[in-house]
């Protein structure tokens, strides 16, 4: 059986009207709610863009413009995504609670408003984890201040005595492990999830299972895509050959086509290579 693993893809939902209030404080997406599907767009473009709009203060017209392409975060009461209620059985939680974390739910709505002062908390923890991750992967600890952005995302890390881990200075493997703590909590919060598909082939006796790792919502694309960022995975390209998607085990330019190890793909890369050869002779002949 031929599996295929997609990195990212995932959905999510905009407002076609996006607007600030008139003090600048609020976000607000109304009706029609379009649908936003990353295979329409590079995820990572949304992260980076994302991770742009750090700054203090934060720049509401460039906020408005993130929130116009991308989408809101779907923030519950708490200040925390939607997705980060995990129900174990029906009796833990009440059925209007359930309703108001439930992301259709929120789509039910004439509109939806976010605060813009609780946007600044996860642009805040996405660049200092790419800060922290930066040092960590050259072998060297993050000072202790430079943590207080990702205290909200380890709460109940504490060392011997009971304080907060990241309260002193900490050996580069606590650092480390509290790191990946801080993006898993991430992954936990948007629901980032895999699924497993079969779909039938041209051959009736055949299948092709697909692996999908992604999120229904915009917050859950971000998580996927910090936590590629800091693991430093270079995500799937599109096989010049086949048209197939895989992973490179090396860095490659993004300017230049890839190529999967296939054989024929292989051979077809030769004769591309060829042709591109010719032409630059033929270029150079004239000239």
């Amino acid at each position: 059986m031929e599996s295929k693993l997609f990195f990212e893809e995932s959905q999510w939902r905009t407002g076609e009207r996006v607007e600030l209030s008139r003090d600048g404080a609020r976000i607000i997406w109304r009706r029609p709610f379009d649908i936003v599907q990353s295979w329409d767009l590079d995820e990572r473009d949304a992260f980076n863009d994302f991770v742009a709009l750090d700054g203090e203060p934060l720049e509401t017209d460039k906020l408005l413009r993130f929130a116009r392409r991308y989408g809101p975060l779907l923030l519950c009461e708490h200040g925390l995504p939607r997705t980060h209620l995990k129900v174990r059985s029906a009796e833990t939680s009440s059925e209007s609670l359930l309703l108001s974390h439930g992301v259709q739910q929120a789509f039910r709505r004439v509109q939806i408003i976010e605060e813009v002062a609780a946007w600044r908390p996860y642009v805040r923890q996405a660049t200092t984890v790419l800060q922290i991750a930066g040092l960590l992967h050259k072998g060297t600890t993050a000072p202790t201040e430079l943590w207080a952005p990702l205290r909200p995302l380890l709460p109940a890390v504490t060392d011997s005595s009971g304080q907060p881990i990241m309260e002193t200075d900490q050996p580069l493997d606590v650092q480390r492990r509290a790191l990946a703590l801080a993006v898993q909590t991430w992954l936990d919060w948007g629901d980032v999830g895999v699924t497993y598909t079969l779909a039938a082939t041209a051959k009736a006796s055949s299948t092709a299972g697909r692996v999908r790792v992604g999120a229904n919502t915009l917050f859950g694309s971000l998580a996927l895509s910090l936590a590629l960022a800091v693991a430093r995975a270079p995500g799937m390209v599109q096989c010049a050959g086949c048209g197939e998607d895989f992973s490179p085990v090396r860095p490659r330019d993004p300017a230049r086509l890839a190529w999967c190890g296939k054989e024929e793909c292989h051979n077809r890369k030769k004769m591309y290579e060829a042709r591109r050869r010719r032409a630059r002779r033929r270029e150079e002949g004239r000239s």
